[in-house]
């Protein structure tokens, strides 16, 4: 050890933040013994898996066995025993070194009391008044520490602050929640709003499609049919009413129940399909013109009901019910007009 040891203005404490590779780390403190250093990683205080060596000036390393993993929080801090660690004898030689030493310790134990007074709970030099005490009040569990009413001293409040947590915790949940399904209940509304749109376009346009089909049947009939029809031929009169009928001209369909199927010309969408039990029921709909048919079979099993409705070119038709018996037919049946 060297003849005389400087004390330096140094706080007795020292972190450092692991490589997952380095195992030594030295404190730039003086320790005066190996018992002297304590350390932690991270919060934890460690005894052993480790060595401390002091050099001349009775700083100490210390080299971990293994390496810290990476990222681990490592504090060296040091802890001596307030003592006088020398007795000098009335008479007796006073030796420079020994007081050396002995003021030496004294003023390190003195670093260390400043470190944990700046760690610890102060009033500011320019708090008001002399009598407010920061005595800690007796530990009630799930009390907060507060103010007195006067601001003289700590106390324990009057509410569980853990079950007012959970209570605010429980109302913002439920804030978050019913937030969300305002949110969802909004965008559906915005959703609806989209399809009635979309639906009144739809509607716009098949009167469009009316209007134009109207004006070309107008452009063809002109100079051939008057209004009242008083101008056309017997023959061409029963013509005319024979268009609508249907023809032996169909195309067979495989639909599931309620599978839409858009007509290719102005015609009649039929089923034919047996039932299994009674009480069972079958039905058609043109979903554009809202036209429907349909039937019970009341009485027995396997009771075949067929059943049609006209369409237009471009109508939305499909069957639904419960019979549960074979599908003998499922067609679109073309008009009379679409084949002459």
């Amino acid at each position: 050890m060297a003849e005389h040891i400087q004390v330096q203005d140094i706080v007795p404490r020292i972190q450092y933040t692991a490589d997952g590779i380095n195992k030594t780390f030295e404190t730039p403190f003086i320790i005066f013994n190996e018992d002297a250093l304590d350390v932690y990683l991270n919060e934890e205080k460690v005894t052993e898996g480790y060595t401390i060596q002091l050099d001349d000036e009775i700083r100490g390393q210390i080299i971990f066995d293994e390496a810290p993993s990476s990222g681990t929080l490592i504090t060296l801090t040091r802890h001596l025993t307030i003592a006088r660690t020398s007795d000098f004898q009335e008479g007796g030689s006073l030796r420079a070194n020994t007081l050396n030493y002995e003021l030496d310790y004294q003023t390190a134990c003195l670093q260390e009391l400043a470190d944990n007074i700046n760690r610890s709970m102060v009033l500011p030099p320019y708090a008001v008044g002399s009598a407010t005490q920061l005595t800690l009040p007796t530990p009630n569990p799930g009390k907060s520490i507060v103010w007195s009413q006067d601001g003289t001293y700590l106390e324990n409040s009057t509410v569980n602050i853990n079950a007012v947590s959970a209570e605010l915790d429980a109302k913002v949940n439920t804030s978050s929640q019913n937030a969300a399904s305002s949110q969802l209940s909004s965008q559906l509304a915005q959703n609806m709003a989209v399809l009635a749109q979309t639906k009144a376009e739809d509607a716009a346009e098949q009167a469009s499609i009316a209007t134009q089909k109207a004006q070309e049947a107008t452009s063809v009939l002109a100079g051939k049919a008057n209004v009242d029809l008083t101008n056309i031929s017997s023959d061409a009169s029963s013509l005319i009413c024979a268009l609508p009928l249907p023809t032996d001209e169909f195309v067979d369909l495989t639909l599931a129940e309620s599978q839409k199927y858009t007509c290719p010309a102005n015609g009649y969408f039929y089923v034919s399909k047996a039932s299994s039990n009674s009480n069972q029921y079958i039905a058609v709909f043109n979903e554009t013109s809202g036209l429907a048919s349909g039937e019970f079979a009341s009485n027995w099993s396997g009771q075949t009901i067929r059943l049609y409705i006209p369409a237009r070119q471009g109508d939305s038709c499909y069957w639904t019910g419960t019979f549960g018996g074979a599908m003998s037919s499922l067609k679109f049946i073309y008009a009379q007009g679409e084949v002459v």
